[in-house]
């Protein structure tokens, strides 16, 4: 007898929905914390741009209908890898034999397998369940029982551990009712604690209420599933569109704003980076033994520095301006500056501080910083594209004013592409529905 693994596909189906289900809630729960209910259409049916329901949309395929599609799309494959795998797992199982077959140390006869299991060799060990096989042995003239592993190895049992000294421990065990206690002596260091296990059924897991209604909302079948695809391709070409439009438009970044430029420009260096270029920079100069210190991390990043002075001809205001300016020339183009308290000088050991920008903002000011300072020239204007001139047209002919009275305005409204409506519904609640087309027929 061998415990079997592979169970039946609807298990593993139901396994794999579940967690599309948890996923997809937790992601349902921000869209919803971040707008409210759902925006609703109008009494005909269309997405109005101004209702809302535009923008909802398209936050809500990206961070759950997106989520849900792809976990549709690898359903099947992640099903048949799960149980490809416990198959494997049954066919270890069941060709698992002992190197050699036991006896029985009472009456001498050859034992018989009753049980096949994955165990670990010892308690608590992380590894995989399945790394070792145990097999339990039987006497059937004398009942008396063995385990091996597979290689042959006697199961001896868990040897408990002291939590102190990780000494093995003595083990005293006393049953009362459906309640054991485990107390635990270390000889090593004297320390005594117990375990208390009940004995019984598990409680079960509460039934969850809505699984049934999600299930059906975010697993999706073959025909959701197209449209899903569908809706995908559609909202990946809008993007491509843009995109051609801004580009059509030729507004780009360093036209709209002269300084994006150069923060793109800005090389952002790590510490060990900085490092290695500040070490290489001062060395030709006649300058050693550099190190940045612990970093001094609040709303901005400090780290201190320090180096020796190996020219001793250089006094202290030509060695302090010296590496002030090194080190200001070498980081000119990275996201680090040598901070305003500039640098100290004693006896040939100089010391100062490097400060790091992290955020694009924080470079913005710096750039700007630099160029009122005249350290950095200002980014070259980008010439603006000269729009071609219009072709002229004949002014509209003015329209004849009707005898009965003001001319109607025309409207325009733009109406919510049908692809790019929502694919999964809201979960109602009992009477909801109700209510919602008592409203309609009062409209």
């Amino acid at each position: 007898m061998s415990i079997t693994y592979l169970n039946d596909r609807s298990i593993y189906e139901k396994r794999y929905d579940k967690i599309t289900v948890e996923l997809c809630r937790v992601c349902e729960q921000i869209v919803y914390n971040a707008f409210g209910d759902r925006p609703a259409l109008d009494r005909h049916g269309h997405a109005d741009s101004a209702t809302g329901y535009y923008q909802y949309s398209i936050f809500y395929f990206q961070l759950v209908e997106l989520l849900a599609g792809e976990r549709w799309q690898e359903r099947d494959t992640t099903i048949s890898k799960w149980m490809k795998a416990d198959e494997e797992k049954d066919r270890r199982l069941a060709e698992a034999k002992p190197s050699t077959t036991p006896y029985c140390r009472s009456c001498g006869e050859d034992m018989r397998i009753k049980l096949k299991s994955y165990a670990s060799r010892e308690r608590g060990d992380s590894k995989k369940d399945d790394d070792d096989i145990l097999l339990m042995f039987k006497c059937e003239p004398c009942n008396k029982l063995m385990a091996l592993w597979q290689d042959g190895t006697e199961w001896e049992g868990y040897q408990a551990r002291c939590e102190k000294c990780n000494a093995p421990v003595d083990e005293t065990d006393t049953v009362k009712g459906n309640v054991i206690t485990s107390t635990y002596t270390c000889p090593n260091c004297d320390y005594d604690y117990k375990n208390v296990w009940k004995l019984g059924a598990k409680p079960k897991t509460p039934a969850d209420p809505h699984f049934k209604v999600d299930r059906r909302r975010f697993c999706f079948d073959a025909a959701t599933g197209k449209k899903f695809l569908v809706r995908k391709a559609h909202i990946e070409h809008l993007g491509e569109l843009l995109e051609r439009g801004r580009q059509r438009a030729g507004a780009s970044e360093e036209a709209i704003d002269p300084l994006a430029g150069a923060v793109e420009q800005v090389k952002k260096l790590k510490v060990a980076q900085v490092v290695g270029l500040l070490s290489t920079a001062i060395a030709k100069v006649g300058y050693t033994k550099f190190k940045l210190g612990e970093p001094q991390i609040g709303r901005e990043v400090a780290v201190p520095f320090t180096c020796l002075d190996n020219q001793p001809e250089r006094e202290s205001y030509d060695s302090r301006m010296g590496l002030k300016k090194l080190i200001t020339a070498t980081l000119a183009d990275t996201n680090w500056q040598l901070m305003s308290d500039g640098v100290h000088y004693r006896l040939g050991y100089l010391s100062g501080r490097v400060r790091a920008y992290e955020s694009d903002e924080d470079l913005r000011k710096l750039i700007e910083r630099q160029i009122k300072a005249g350290t950095r020239k200002p980014a070259a204007a980008t010439p603006a594209l000269t729009p071609e001139p219009p072709t002229p047209v004949e002014p509209p002919p003015t329209p004849k004013r009707s005898r009965r009275g003001k001319q109607r305005a025309v409207r325009v409204r733009g109406v919510l592409h049908q692809d790019l409506h929502m694919l999964i519904p809201p979960r109602e609640t009992k009477g909801s529905k109700s209510k919602t087309r008592s409203k309609q027929k009062n409209n």
